[in-house]
């Protein structure tokens, strides 16, 4: 972030004058406000448009990623790199007495405000999105490098495959859209839930069961604009050979309306 913040205050340009007033002339951080839109300035920009971006140290808080959110600021991937408090000042003590973040009092500040909001920030993105992945930090670098390469690689497959496959959307091939590793926003499973609501149908269809599917939303798939649940991947690709069978000509009441047995 700091990088970022020192090539915006140099800039020409309107925005860039009023970050560079509350830097220099004011003597002020930023807030997470301007914060925000510094980063939704950058993101807007043309390389950054055609080649992604990677945002390190931002946000910290959950009130920070709400509001990245509410700017359409999503991360597709948010990787969480776990090092124990103890590596963490062996890392560092080398360099305790060169850089200002590695002093001892500095660092535990910066340890204890992170211990205290990250936790709630990576919820919130893993509850909404299932956007998180956690790596070992204790891990050899390459170790770290591959799994966030191969969430990141998994990531970008399900968007081609889906794309692919939303196409048909609104024709007779129109086919069933996987949304595992999309990392889609979880409103959007509730605005468009199917007349299964979260019981998976092909278990309703073969068993006549009520298995309900709410713990499972990466199962879930899209077709013909609803989202329906399944109790398990051999239920997901049953639905997907056949959807048909599954949403026409099927009566379904909800579990409420089926008489139980008194105790």
């Amino acid at each position: 972030m700091e990088s970022l913040i020192e090539s915006f205050v140099d800039r020409d340009s309107s925005f860039a004058e009023k970050v560079a007033d509350k830097l220099r002339n004011q003597g002020r951080d930023l807030d997470d406000l301007m914060m925000v839109k510094l980063i939704q300035h950058r993101v807007e920009m043309a390389d950054v448009a055609s080649r992604g971006w990677i945002l390190e140290g931002f946000p910290q808080t959950r009130a920070q990623a709400q509001l990245m959110a509410r700017k359409s600021l999503l991360p597709t991937n948010v990787i969480m790199i776990n090092v124990p408090l103890e590596e963490v000042y062996k890392r560092t003590e080398p360099l305790q007495n060169e850089e200002f973040g590695c002093n001892r009092v500095i660092l535990r500040k910066l340890l204890d405000y992170a211990e205290k909001n990250m936790p709630a920030m990576v919820y919130f993105y893993q509850k909404y999105y299932n956007s998180v992945t956690s790596i070992d930090g204790l891990k050899s670098k390459w170790f770290v490098e591959d799994v966030a390469t191969q969430a990141i690689s998994a990531h970008l497959k399900s968007r081609m495959i889906f794309a692919r496959d939303y196409q048909h959307a609104g024709y007779p091939s129109e086919r069933p859209c996987l949304v595992a590793d999309l990392h889609m926003d979880r409103c959007y499973f509730k605005q468009s839930v199917s007349q299964f609501n979260y019981f998976c149908p092909v278990s309703w269809k073969n068993e006549k069961k009520f298995i309900k599917c709410t713990h499972l939303p990466e199962l879930a798939v899209l077709y013909k604009n609803l989202f329906y649940y399944f109790a398990n991947e051999k239920g997901r690709e049953l639905f997907i050979a056949n959807p048909q069978k599954f949403t026409e000509n099927v009566i379904f009441s909800s579990e409420r309306n089926v008489p139980r047995r008194m105790p």
